[in-house]
């Protein structure tokens, strides 16, 4: 989940699945070019958006197995 939706200058990126020391959030523009990575703590993770042009990005959360989930939200 990105938290708020769309974000105007930070996104709360919080994860509720299995967590393991490593678990890390990429974010990636429509090119697939990453603009972020940073691992979350307590599931959770603040990301500073303000130099993200506007548009969709994608949210995967990888797990240290690989398992990886996503999600996406809207830069303003």
């Amino acid at each position: 989940m990105v938290l708020p939706n769309p974000v105007a200058d930070y996104a709360r990126i919080l994860w509720r699945g299995d967590m393991a020391a490593g678990t890390r959030a990429e974010v990636y523009n429509v090119l697939g070019v990453r603009v972020y990575q940073g691992l979350l703590t307590n599931g959770e993770v603040s990301v500073d958006a303000s130099s993200f042009g506007s548009g969709l990005f994608l949210v995967r959360v990888v797990h240290p197995s690989g398992a990886t989930n996503s999600t996406r939200f809207f830069k303003k």
